[in-house]
């Protein structure tokens, strides 16, 4: 699929974006600047690099920075200025969360580099912030909104999983565990309603942000779950936990357990429904726009995760069409159809 008009429509921000953050990287120490390059020409492809022309697909991308341009767009703000900084801010708070993630998940590996670039990244962010509130006392109270959401997040993460946890799709979990995406989006997106004189608005922002963020997680979660079969507490996956309590084991989960899962339909077909649901949630926060753009993705983005979930389940009913009894329990194929529990739907 060609990139649509709500990307290419901001392609001068977006190479404004780079160059800025490419400068960034130039006035770092030289001992870190490698460092600061895997991570904004691989790890996110905020840079272009040798190996990375720009994200091809952008269906599977996440919409940082463009979420900042296209509510800069619905809300009215036309200082191409403020949207760019706004756009910067969104960019660095995404790159100093993902150096912090990463801290959490690979332990002390180049620890202290990865601390260094996060407290760059926030500084810079925080920098560009600044020239896009109109007020000081917005910029500390929005600030302090994302600190809260970040507090909560890291408290919840902490503490220890004490037995199964019975329902990792209920709304309530989801957001416990998509809080850290509110609180990197946030900032920057209150910046732009007060840029704008939209103050008023807040409150449709954090409703956006918050349902649009319970599906990214499930996303983000599809995306990693085989990576996170190796982390403390299974990264409380909302994939892993939900198949580990649905085997009834508590003790080492294993690759074969969760590809089991993935090849029953029912299962895929919750999970991608909550994961719909929850995308759907936050396009009805904004309705009352009428964005051509914050529309037009959450139209795409709907639409591509119900394609991936019927190719899944194409996939799976081929998969198990092909495997005779004996095999599927060698293989360990023990789910069944029928056998899921619900849950309450969001």
């Amino acid at each position: 699929m060609q990139s649509s008009r709500i990307y290419s429509d901001f392609s001068t921000e977006i190479d404004w974006i780079r160059q800025k953050v490419s400068r960034d990287v130039q006035s770092l120490n030289p001992s870190i600047r490698p460092l600061a390059r895997f991570y904004t020409e691989e790890r996110l492809k905020v840079l272009r690099s040798r190996n990375n022309a720009g994200v091809a697909e952008q269906r599977t991308a996440t919409p940082i920075p463009y979420l900042a341009f296209w509510f800069a767009d619905a809300l009215g703000l036309a200082d191409t200025r403020l949207r760019r900084l706004s756009g910067y801010s969104l960019a660095c708070s995404s790159i100093a969360a993902t150096l912090r993630d990463d801290i959490a998940d690979s332990g002390p590996a180049n620890r202290s580099g990865k601390l260094r670039l996060a407290s760059f990244w926030d500084r810079r962010g925080t920098l560009a912030l600044r020239e896009v509130f109109s007020s000081e006392r917005g910029l500390r109270r929005a600030v302090s909104r994302a600190d809260s959401e970040w507090s909560k997040f890291s408290r919840w993460h902490s503490l220890p999983l004490t037995g199964p946890v019975r329902r990792p799709f209920s709304a309530d979990f989801l957001r416990e565990a998509s809080r850290y995406y509110v609180a990197c989006s946030l900032p920057s997106l209150l910046a732009i309603s007060y840029a704008a004189g939209r103050k008023e608005e807040e409150h449709h922002v954090e409703r956006f942000l918050t349902e649009f963020a319970k599906g990214w997680r499930i996303v983000d979660d599809l995306a990693d779950w085989e990576a996170d079969l190796h982390v403390k507490d299974l990264n409380r996956s909302t994939i892993l936990l939900y198949v580990q309590n649905g085997t009834g084991d508590e003790g080492n989960l294993d690759r074969t357990d969760v590809l089991s899962w993935l090849l029953n339909g029912e299962f895929v077909e919750y999970v991608y429904g909550i994961m719909i649901v929850s995308f759907r949630n936050a396009r009805r926060a904004v309705a009352c726009y009428g964005n051509s753009y914050i529309d037009r993705y959450l139209e795409e983005q709907i639409a591509f995760e119900a394609e991936r979930r019927d190719l899944v389940l194409r996939s799976a009913s081929l998969g198990l069409s092909e495997l005779n009894e004996g095999l599927v329990s060698v293989l360990g194929l023990r789910v069944r159809p029928g056998s899921l529990r619900r849950e309450p739907s969001l």
